[in-house]
Order: C-alpha cells, then sequence, then structure tokens
C-alpha cells in the first residue's frame, strides 16, 4: 500500500533491484541453511494495480509510478517469477519507494526455488 500526507498530493516511483547477500546465521534464522547466493540472476518482475496481476493495461514491468492525491492511498501488486533461481539458491529483491530524488521506503525480499 502507498499513501500519500494529509495534506499532501505525492508521486511515487517503485523499483526493484537485485542487489545484497545474508549472512550464515541469517539464513539459518530463515531456514535456508546451506543454500548459496545465486550469480547472475535474471528474474522476471512486475508491478500490477490489479490483485490478480493479470490485467495486462494495468501492467508495469520492473517499476510503477502513481499520483496520490492528498490522504489516499493505493495498493500495488508485484509478481515474480523465479523459476530461473538454480535449486537450493537465494537472492535478494529490493523493492524501493522513491518520492522525487529521496529514497522514501521499501522491503526486501528472499526468493529461493526449492528442489
Amino acid at each position: 500500500m502507498v499513501a500519500a500526507p494529509k495534506r499532501q498530493a505525492r508521486n511515487v516511483l517503485i523499483t526493484t533491484k537485485v542487489d545484497g547477500r545474508l549472512g550464515n546465521q541469517q539464513l539459518i534464522q530463515e531456514g535456508l541453511e546451506g543454500y548459496k547466493l545465486a550469480d547472475n540472476v535474471e528474474l522476471q518482475v512486475y508491478f500490477s494495480l490489479d490483485y490478480s496481476c493479470n490485467n495486462r493495461e494495468d501492467r508495469e514491468y520492473e517499476k510503477i509510478k502513481l499520483s496520490l492525491k492528498p490522504n489516499t492511498a493505493k495498493p500495488v501488486f508485484l509478481k515474480v517469477k523465479s523459476e530461473l533461481l538454480r535449486p537450493n539458491t537465494y537472492a535478494l529483491l529490493n523493492v524501493i519507494s522513491h518520492n522525487g530524488n529521496k529514497v522514501d521506503g521499501g522491503i526486501t525480499y528472499i526468493l529461493t526455488n526449492k528442489e
């Protein structure tokens, strides 16, 4: 969910970036002991304003721009296809919210492909 402040409109750009690695202790905590960081991973990533992520007119690959009126919010849905990950590997997908030139939020997903 992306929201605008009560008294101010907001233009938001949401992007993704595959970057980072987990330490051994973090892998164990996540139940991924023995997993390795995927090399040169290619992911299919796209955003949608439609929860089913099937509406082609509403789909934007890799980034999405939103204009929000004051005191409003919109849900943003993310679909990731990680079939290209080899078994027992992982990648970190960072979803980053930008407000102008400033990064103002984000979340990181651990993507895996189990055997």
